[in-house]
C-alpha cells in the first residue's frame, strides 16, 4: 500500500457545495403544507406549575396544535441521565425550562400564539449557587437532593505525601459559563409518511444515540423513526443531546403534516446546555527540587437543573485534574450539583478546560514558591511511556515531552521578550501550560462501524454512521479509505448520517470520530480487500499474501505490472458470483472505574499538548491583547495536517474568549446576556498569530497510528494566557473570564499585598 493519500493536504470533500451554497442546512429543508413550531419556555427559575390554559392561543387563526406535557408518551429524555423534561408537567427548574409548544401556519403565529398561552405558576425558593445548594438548608432542586453525583478518585496516600513534602501549596479557582455559539442554530423537519414512520432532518452529533431515544420518547419502535442528516453549522458539543426532535416529531405525528423548528439566537443561548462552571481547590506537596508529591483537589460542579452529560464530564473531570504530571500521591473529589442555572451540558473540552487552568495556573504558583522556571518544572514531572495516570493505567504513545521541547523552541521560552514595560502602561509576559486529554468515552462503550461496497469501475463506497460536524471528518475518514485501497481521494464515496442504511456509531463526541470510526474503516476495508485478493491470487496463481493494492490497482508486491485494476478485479469476482462487500466496527478498550478509589482505564489512549502565549497587559485600564501563541499538540499520525492546524486555530480561537472574555452572566437563573452583541467571542480581530505545530507519536491501536485531538487544541489555552498575565503583572488571575475589571482587581490585590 502506498502512503500517498494519508499525512498530506487535500481539499475537503464536502468544500466546493458549502463554497457554492449547494450544502443544504435544516432550515433550507421545505415541504408542500409545512408547519413552523414555536416553544414556550418559562420565566421562572423555580415554580409549581398550577394550570396551564391554551384557550386563547387556540382561538388565534392559522394555530393548527398546541401540546402539552400531557401529549408526550414519555416525558423524560437524557442521554445518560433521564431526568430532563420534554414538557414540563408539574415544575420549572429553570428559566428556559419548555411548558407547551405550538404550531401553526407561519412562525409569526406561531410566536403569536405562544404569548396568549396563560401559565400559571406557585413561585417556589430557588438556589443559584452550587456551593450554597450543598448546604443542609438549600432549596432542593430535584426531590432526591442537590448533589447529582460524586466522583472519586485514590492514589497512594496524600496525608504520607504531604509529610514528606517540603512546600505546600494551595489555591482556589472557579471558572465560567459558557455557549457553543455554533453559527447554525438548532434546526429541524419532521414527516411523517403514511405507514406511520417519522422521518426527521436534524442537526445530531449522535444520530444514531438520538434515534433510541427519540423513539422512546415517542414510544414508537426504532425501526419507525430514522434520523437524517443534513450539513450542520458547528456543533462544539451543543447537539449532543435530543432538543427540537421531540416536538416536531410529535406535532408531525399529530397533524399528519411536516413541521419545522428553527430556534432564535436568544433562545440558543437561554436553552441549549452551556459549559459547566467550577469551583476548585488545589493542595499540592513538592519537593525543592520541584518533584511532585502529592495533590488532593476538590471540585464543586453546577450542573444547573438537569444532569445531562454532567457526570460523565465531571468524571473526566477528576481524572485529568492532576494534570499531565507524575505525582505517586493523589485525592479528588468531584461533586456535580444541581442548581435553578441554565443546565450544564456537553461542550469542547468535556471537563478538562475547567481543570487544566485551575491546575496549569497552579503548577505556576508552585514554580513561583520554589523559584523555578515554570517550564522546567513541567519538564521535570511530566509524564513519559510506562508511566500510569491517576487511575493506575499504563501510558503507551506519550508525546508530551516532544511538544514541550517544540513549543519552546519555536516559541524562545529562554529569550527574553525585550522591553517588558513596552510603552507607557503597557507591559508584556509569557505563558506555558500543558494538557492531557483521553480519546474515547469515558468509561462506557463507544463502537463505530463502517461498511465498504467495491464497485465495477473502480470506485469505493463507504457507509459510517459518524457524521460531518463542520471539523472536517468526511474528508479524513475519505483520506483513510482511499489510503486503505490505494486510489485517489475522488475514488471514495462516502455516505455518513442516515439511520436507516449507516452502521451504528456512538456520535461525534469525545475526539473519538477519526480514532474509532477510522479503525472502523480499516476492518471493514480488510475484509472487502480479502475477497478481492483471494479472487485475484487464483487468477495470477499466486498467494494472496503476494499482493497489495497500489495505485488503483490489485499488484503482485513489488511487480506493479502484474496485476489488474481494482474495477476488473471487482468485475472477475461478479462474475464467479461474488460481491465485494465489507464490514467493520471497533469498540475502544477502556473499564469501568472502581466507584470508591477511581482505579481502571478509562480511555483507550491519549493525547497530549503545550501551549505558550504572549500578552500585553494595558495596566491602566485592565485590557489584555494576546500577541502570538504557540501550539504544539501531539495528535498521532495527523490524517490531513492541514485540517489539524485548523482545528489547533479553532481550539485557540475559543481558548482566547473563554480567558478573557466569553461569560454567561446568570443573575438569578436568568441569562442576561443572550446575544452575539453582549456575549463576547473571539473576533478575528482578537485573534493572536498561532503558529500549530504537529507531533505524531503514533498510536498502535489508532487507523495508520492516528488519535484524535479535536478537543485537546483548546483545553491548554486559558492557563498559557492567564499565566502570561502574571508574569507581565504579578497579578493573579482565580477567576475567569480576565475581563478589564478582574484584572483591576487583581493588581489591586497585589499592590495591597506587598504595602503589607
Amino acid at each position: 500500500m502506498n502512503q500517498s493519500i494519508v499525512g498530506k493536504y487535500v481539499p475537503r470533500v464536502d468544500a466546493l457545495d458549502k463554497v457554492l451554497g449547494r450544502a443544504k442546512y435544516a432550515d433550507d429543508i421545505w415541504f408542500e403544507g409545512m408547519l413552523y413550531a414555536k416553544v414556550l419556555r418559562s420565566k421562572h427559575p423555580h415554580a409549581r406549575i398550577l394550570k396551564v390554559d391554551t384557550s386563547k392561543a387556540v382561538q388565534l387563526e392559522g394555530v393548527v396544535a398546541i401540546l402539552t406535557a400531557r401529549d408526550v408518551p414519555v416525558n423524560t429524555f437524557g442521554i445518560q441521565t433521564k431526568d430532563q423534561v420534554v414538557l414540563a408537567e408539574d415544575r420549572v427548574r429553570y428559566m428556559g425550562d419548555p411548558v407547551a409548544v405550538v404550531a401553526a401556519e407561519t412562525e409569526e403565529i406561531a410566536d403569536e400564539a405562544t404569548e396568549l398561552i396563560d401559565v400559571q405558576y406557585e413561585i417556589l425558593p430557588s438556589v443559584f449557587d452550587q456551593r450554597e445548594a450543598l448546604k443542609q438548608d438549600a432549596p432542593k432542586v430535584h426531590a432526591r437532593g442537590n448533589l447529582a453525583a460524586h466522583r472519586k478518585i485514590r492514589k497512594g496516600n496524600v496525608e504520607d505525601g504531604f509529610a514528606e513534602s517540603d512546600e505546600i501549596v494551595e489555591d482556589t479557582f472557579s471558572t465560567q459559563k459558557s455557549e457553543h455559539c455554533h453559527i447554525e442554530p438548532h434546526a429541524g423537519v419532521a414527516v411523517v409518511d403514511s405507514l406511520g414512520k417519522v422521518t426527521v432532518w436534524a442537526g445530531s452529533s449522535l444520530p444514531n444515540v438520538a434515534q433510541a431515544e427519540l423513539a422512546r420518547v415517542l414510544g414508537l419502535p426504532m425501526s419507525k423513526v430514522r434520523i437524517v442528516q443534513p450539513e450542520i453549522g458547528g456543533n462544539f458539543g451543543g447537539r449532543n443531546e435530543i432538543s427540537i426532535e421531540p416536538y416536531i416529531c410529535l406535532i408531525a405525528m399529530k397533524t399528519k403534516r411536516p413541521v419545522k423548528l428553527v430556534r432564535t439566537r436568544e433562545e440558543e443561548f437561554i436553552a441549549s446546555t452551556i459549559r459547566h462552571s467550577y469551583f476548585l481547590r488545589y493542595k499540592t506537596g513538592v519537593k525543592k527540587d520541584g518533584t511532585l508529591i502529592a495533590r488532593e483537589i476538590e471540585i464543586i460542579s453546577d450542573a444547573g437543573a438537569y444532569s445531562s452529560y454532567g457526570e460523565s464530564s465531571l468524571t473526566k473531570s477528576c481524572i485529568l485534574a492532576a494534570g499531565p504530571y507524575r505525582i505517586p500521591n493523589v485525592k479528588v473529589d468531584g461533586y456535580l450539583v444541581f442548581t435553578n442555572n441554565p443546565v450544564g451540558g456537553a461542550m469542547r473540552g468535556f471537563g478538562a478546560p475547567q481543570v487544566h487552568v485551575a491546575e496549569e495556573t497552579h503548577m505556576d504558583n508552585i514554580a513561583s514558591r520554589l523559584s523555578i522556571d515554570p517550564l522546567e518544572l513541567r519538564v521535570k514531572n511530566a509524564l513519559k511511556n510506562g508511566d500510569t495516570t491517576v487511575t493506575g493505567q499504563v501510558l503507551h504513545s506519550v508525546g508530551l515531552t516532544e511538544t514541550i521541547e517544540r513549543a519552546s523552541e519555536a516559541f524562545g521560552w529562554h529569550k527574553e521578550l525585550g522591553e517588558k514595560a513596552v510603552r507607557e502602561s503597557k507591559v508584556r509576559g509569557k505563558g506555558v501550560s500543558c494538557a492531557i486529554y483521553p480519546i474515547g468515552l469515558t468509561e462506557k462503550p463507544n463502537p463505530s462501524g463502517a461498511f465498504v461496497k467495491c464497485n465495477m469501475d473502480g470506485t469505493i463506497n463507504v457507509i459510517v454512521g459518524a457524521v460531518e460536524v463542520g471539523q472536517g471528518s468526511k474528508t479524513a475518514l475519505s483520506q483513510i479509505a482511499a489510503e486503505e485501497f490505494g486510489v485517489e481521494l475522488d475514488k471514495v464515496n462516502l455516505t455518513t448520517g442516515d439511520t436507516d442504511v449507516s452502521p451504528y456509531d456512538f456520535g461525534c463526541v469525545a475526539s473519538r470520530t477519526t480514532y474509532t470510526t477510522g479503525k472502523a474503516i480499516q476492518i471493514a476495508a480488510n475484509s472487502a480487500r480479502s475477497i478481492l485478493f483471494n479472487t485475484v491470487a487464483q487468477e495470477l496463481a499466486v498467494s494472496p499474501d503476494a499482493l497489495e493494492m497500489k495505485n488503483g490497482k490489485v499488484c503482485v508486491k513489488g511487480s506493479p505490472s502484474k496485476g489488474v485494476s481494482i474495477a476488473e478485479a471487482v468485475q472477475l469476482c461478479y462474475r464467479r458470483g461474488m460481491l465485494v462487500l465489507g464490514s467493520g466496527y471497533f469498540n475502544p478498550p477502556n473499564n469501568l472505574l472502581d466507584p470508591e478509589t477511581g482505579r481502571g482505564s478509562p480511555y483507550p489512549s491519549y493525547v497530549y499538548a503545550t501551549q505558550m502565549a504572549e500578552v500585553e497587559v494595558d495596566v491602566e485600564c485592565g485590557l489584555v491583547k494576546v500577541l502570538r501563541i504557540v501550539a504544539a499538540h501531539d495528535t498521532g499520525r495527523a490524517i490531513n495536517p492541514v485540517l489539524v492546524k485548523g482545528q489547533i486555530f479553532g481550539g485557540a480561537a475559543l481558548g482566547v474568549g473563554e480567558a478573557l472574555t466569553e461569560s454567561l452572566v446568570i443573575e438569578e437563573g436568568r441569562t442576561c446576556n443572550p446575544n452575539f452583541f453582549d456575549y463576547l467571542i473571539t473576533s478575528i480581530e482578537d485573534m493572536p498569530d498561532v503558529e500549530a505545530i504537529i507531533v505524531e507519536e503514533l498510536e498502535p491501536t489508532g487507523p495508520l497510528g492516528a488519535k484524535g485531538f479535536a478537543e485537546a487544541t483548546n483545553v491548554p489555552t486559558a492557563a498559557a494566557i492567564i499565566n502570561a498575565i502574571c508574569d507581565a503583572t504579578g497579578a493573579k488571575i482565580r477567576t475567569l473570564p480576565a475581563n478589564p475589571a478582574r484584572v483591576l482587581q487583581a493588581l489591586k490585590e497585589r499592590k495591597a499585598l506587598h504595602e503589607n
